[in-house]
């Protein structure tokens, strides 16, 4: 059985809302320190750049193939997708968070908001990871974990 989309979208809602609206809520607007992981992740997707640079100068020079040549990209152009992903510096949480830590109402500044800001507040918050649901009527918040971020 698996969960309702409507019913996990609003609990989340809730939890957004409820964060929110806490007198902390400005906290969010400071971003924590990733101990060097976007450094990390940078540097490394310099070294498979240069490795792809390194494979088009051996097929340049005749020592690989055009088919060994299209191996190795096609390896390694997604390992330097994820690594530029995770190099790439987070959005501007005060630009996102601003206007609802600062809201009179939040509820009422989150429902003015695109379903793509909304997104973006989410995936900015939170990691949600959603078990399947029980059986029955209902609707219940177990196996939903929600990780702040």
């Amino acid at each position: 059985m698996s969960r309702r989309r409507d019913r996990l979208e609003e609990y989340v809602e809730a939890v957004v809302i409820a964060r929110l609206s806490r007198p902390d809520a400005a906290a969010l607007l400071t971003p924590d320190d990733d101990g060097g992981e976007r450094e990390r992740a940078a540097q490394a997707a310099e070294q498979v750049r240069q490795r792809l640079d390194d494979a088009a100068a051996s097929f340049a020079a005749g020592v690989i193939t055009a088919r060994q040549l299209a191996t190795i990209t096609g390896q390694l152009r997604p390992e330097l997708a994820a690594l530029e992903a995770a190099a790439a510096p987070p959005p501007d949480r005060a630009s996102v968070l601003g206007e609802l830590v600062s809201a009179a109402d939040v509820e009422k500044a989150w429902d003015a908001l695109s379903p793509d800001a909304r997104r973006t507040v989410v995936r900015l918050l939170m990691e949600i990871r959603v078990d399947r649901g029980r059986r029955g009527p209902g609707s219940s918040t177990d196996g939903i974990e929600i990780i702040w971020r």
